[in-house]
């Protein structure tokens, strides 16, 4: 298991950042309440991807987040979707079979390049959604190109064959584009735990390593990205590359913050949009973590900056304990 060279890494995603000032982006985001300037009034020095609030018809259908390619009329799209359905009401079944508002979805999916679905484990029909938005509007769209992010969330109150199901709807969506699946590592040991059909106690030893077991996660689901966040860094398998990154332990409050793991995929997403390496995006990601969780404010591109000189500088000073699993 490779582990990730931090000062290289940060290095180039500093280049990076300098040479990307203007990014024809929108990124929409149900948890959207940050400080912000956006638009034509953005001041140099802002990394300029425009963040807006998830309309709430996409929220219905348990979707966090999404990245959009930034047309003259995006507002305008989504407004208008928006009103149509409130217009049909009723469950998002209603939407994927109402032929008007099936145009408005194919319209705004193909603007679309990431996509962050909730919290699985707390989203009531979210498999049923899921699935019918990839057969009705995923799938017409003839594409590979759109990079899904999916996270089960703790599945101790699910059965184990609603989380089989819901690893087989996301093998599903592999075909259609990239998926990641991102977890902490008790979420992680949680999952093992329920497909191997043993429970083990916090502090008892595992059959084999922690590595071993990210591993045996990987290859049993049919994702292109495994993504384990742990208390000192974060663990990457793919069928290309595997390796650790790891991180500045921050404080408490920061640590668990309600939204860290929201914010991390604001950042990652923007990696993901960019098409920078798996590297860069999650360190974007933890990044993003970071500033937004500490400052509640959508980073500008100096802060950005800053923040990795300050992650630099502080490489080799500040160390963290493998965390008890």
């Amino acid at each position: 298991m490779e582990n990730k060279n931090i000062p290289d890494i940060l290095d180039r995603l500093a280049d990076i950042l300098q040479q990307n000032d203007s990014l024809p982006l929108t990124y929409l985001d149900s948890m959207q309440e940050r400080d912000q300037v956006t638009g034509s009034t953005l001041p140099a020095g802002q990394l300029r991807r425009r963040e807006e609030k998830l309309p709430e018809f996409l929220q219905q259908l348990g979707i966090r987040s999404m990245t959009l390619h930034d047309p003259a009329n995006i507002e305008t799209l989504l407004s208008t979707a928006s009103n149509m359905a409130a217009q049909i009401g009723g469950t998002p079944h209603h939407y994927f079979h109402h032929s008007s508002f099936a145009g408005y979805f194919q319209t705004i999916f193909q603007q679309a390049t990431t996509i962050g679905f909730a919290d699985w484990s707390l989203f009531a029909n979210a498999s049923d959604y899921w699935d019918k938005l990839l057969t009705a509007v995923i799938k017409p769209l003839k594409t590979k190109e759109l990079q899904f992010i999916f996270y089960l969330g703790n599945i101790s109150s699910r059965p184990v064959f609603m989380v089989d199901e819901m690893l087989d709807i996301m093998g599903d969506f592999a075909r259609y584009g990239q998926v990641t699946f991102i977890m902490d590592q008790q979420e992680m040991k949680k999952l093992w735990e329920a497909l191997n059909g043993v429970n083990t106690a916090r502090n008892d030893l595992w059959p084999f390593d922690i590595e071993e077991r990210y591993k045996s996660l990987f290859n049993t689901m049919n994702v292109h990205k495994l993504v384990v966040y742990a208390l000192n860094g974060v663990s990457l398998y793919s069928r290309k590359e595997q390796f650790n990154l790891t991180r500045r332990v921050m404080t408490v409050p920061v640590e668990n913050a309600p939204n860290g793991r929201n914010n991390f995929i604001n950042g990652y997403s923007l990696g993901l949009s960019l098409q920078l390496e798996s590297a860069l995006c999650i360190i974007l990601g933890i990044i993003y973590y970071e500033l937004i969780t500490q400052h509640n404010i959508s980073p500008s591109r100096h802060a950005l900056l800053n923040h990795i000189k300050s992650w630099k500088d502080q490489q080799g000073v500040t160390t963290a304990q493998t965390p008890n699993l």
